[in-house]
């Protein structure tokens, strides 16, 4: 079931894009001078609250990601396989990139219930897939 491949590997590289965007961010920042490599602590605010959005949405984005695969892959071998399976995991896909690209950009309460909503999406998909597997079993 290749179809269920695309939206589950792209759900990895919106994780790896978002990654790739914070390192860039510290790598930019040690060139200039303006931290050092051990000046990063983890899980406390550093740098701008944009950087520290993008640091929240790529941790988001890896807290869902086990549950995506599994799924996907217990779909795949069991052979559970449906059109609306498919979109499920395209939703559970673009609610990910959504939750994120708004969890960047913005911060205030209408972000936020937005944000909320894509992730209620990504759970719901998730859910659903589980669902129709357990009835092929």
């Amino acid at each position: 079931m290749p179809e269920l491949a695309f939206p589950l590997v792209g759900f990895v590289l919106w994780t790896v894009v978002l990654l790739s965007a914070m390192l860039l961010w510290r790598g930019v920042t040690i060139l200039k001078g303006e931290r050092k490599i051990h000046e990063f602590p983890s899980g406390e605010h550093h740098g701008p609250d944009m950087y520290w959005r993008m640091n929240r949405a790529h941790l988001n984005a890896l807290e869902n990601l086990p549950m995506f695969v599994a799924v996907v892959v217990a779909a795949m071998l069991t052979g559970a396989s449906n059109p609306v399976l498919v979109t499920a995991a395209w939703v559970a896909f673009y609610a990910r990139v959504g939750q994120s690209l708004v969890h960047i950009a913005f911060h205030n309460q209408i972000s936020v219930t937005i944000r909320f909503t894509f992730f209620i999406a990504q759970i719901a998909a998730f859910a659903y897939m589980g669902l129709v597997i357990l009835r092929v079993l």
